[in-house]
């Protein structure tokens, strides 16, 4: 799983602590198909204490595993590595979705274990280069409803290697949400920016997924042909501003009486359903779509972006949200009675070219801070859509975490 760039790109130095334990529990349900959904389970020590020039991190997140070191070295250039597993659940490609229904015999079992290695050179306290490379085995297993489906092909077994070079500006504010790992939507009031360029390089490229060519008996197609080499680049943002001054009217520790937020995120993959972003759902593991389903989409290529308003009472914000996204994922989009061959690189509502293929959302939130303790909630709603099924698609998210540091 993926975190988010608030997350995950933080500064080494962001916290002053030499310990720090974070715990969180969420979950995500979609009503338009009898409350289908995942939760997750995220506890992360991290630890600079036991080395002079070092922080030893261990992650658990649900069905991963993670031990690694950061912070490697003095000044401006650091180094960083990870050892790194995921059963099962790799990517999410237990679900498959078509037009937001879930299709439980065209997925299955990811396994995969992971060595990285790279260095993070600080430029400026805001401005971050990070080059990273990483060696990983994947494993796959047909799950209990794919084994025996005759219109479907799972991957072999493969080796990746996956060198990434990131561009981050870090300049988020002050809350202290941005650095604690527990608060899955982070509280900014300036900015924050990543740039992603990768390669992936693979050892089998033989096709798989589902046969397009089934009804037929002709000679199979599969929908996922990667190439050897393949490739990407990805780029989010955060900001945030302030609007109006606090009252001592309404008990706030705010600066104003409100905050506008903006989360930006857009990319183009060269690949295949094992390196496509995530896209669709409301939890910090994906491009956000309020209302649709967690990983509805794993497009080649994707546009999005949410503007929201944030109310804030005492430490509590309560607001809401509206989304857009332009989505690039032919099968998904189309089921097999409109589209057998998944060949319509042009969607749209009539058939014609290039149209139809934006999704539009809006959603409702709450985060309590209870002590050390936030609750997030929140309630997301997907506009009727030619290419979404089962209306009208709304969703729940819950989390609950705290972070303690010493």
């Amino acid at each position: 799983m993926a975190a988010t760039i608030a997350a995950s790109l933080a500064p080494c130095s962001a916290l002053a602590e030499d310990r720090e334990l974070t715990f969180r529990v969420l979950g995500e349900y979609d009503f338009a198909q009898d409350a289908t959904g995942h939760g997750a389970i995220l506890a992360r020590y991290a630890d600079r204490s036991l080395f002079e020039n070092a922080r030893l991190v261990l992650h658990y997140d649900t069905d991963t595993l993670l031990l690694g070191v950061d912070e490697v070295g003095r000044g401006p250039l650091r180094f960083i590595a990870h050892l790194r597993g995921e059963a099962i659940f790799g990517g999410l490609l237990t679900d498959y979705y078509q037009r937001g229904v879930l299709i439980p015999e065209h997925g299955f079992n990811a396994s995969f274990i992971e060595a990285a290695a790279g260095a993070k050179w600080a430029a400026s306290p805001e401005h971050f280069l990070t080059l990273q490379v990483a060696a990983s085995r994947w494993l796959f297993g047909d799950s209990a409803d794919t084994a025996g489906a005759p219109d479907f092909r799972r991957p072999n077994d493969l080796w990746m290697l996956q060198p990434r070079l990131f561009y981050t500006w870090w300049n988020p504010g002050t809350d202290v949400s941005v650095t604690q790992g527990h608060a899955p939507f982070p509280r900014v009031d300036g900015v924050i920016l990543n740039v992603e360029l990768g390669l992936d390089w693979r050892s089998d490229t033989e096709g798989w997924g589902v046969n397009r060519n089934a009804a037929s008996a002709g000679t199979p197609d599969f929908e996922n042909a990667p190439n050897a080499i393949g490739g990407g680049v990805h780029v989010e943002g955060r900001a945030g501003v302030w609007i109006g001054e606090s009252s001592d009217k309404v008990p706030n520790n705010a600066e104003g009486i409100a905050r506008w937020q903006f989360h930006l995120a857009g990319g183009y993959t060269s690949g295949d359903d094992l390196t496509y972003r995530r896209v669709g759902g409301m939890n910090p593991y994906v491009v956000p779509i309020a209302g649709a389903p967690w990983a509805g989409w794993l497009p080649e290529g994707y546009v999005s972006g949410e503007v929201s308003i944030h109310i804030p009472f005492r430490d509590h914000e309560f607001g809401a949200l509206g989304g857009a996204a332009w989505i690039h994922d032919v099968c998904r989009a189309r089921g097999a009675a409109d589209d057998a061959t998944c060949e319509n690189e042009n969607l749209s509502d009539e058939g014609g070219p290039d149209q139809g293929r934006g999704v539009y959302s809006a959603s409702i939130f709450s985060e309590l801070r209870l002590g050390e303790w936030q609750l997030d909630t929140r309630l997301g709603y997907v506009l009727p859509h030619v290419h979404l099924t089962r209306e009208p698609h709304v969703s729940l998210f819950l989390s609950l975490g705290r972070s303690w540091a010493w």
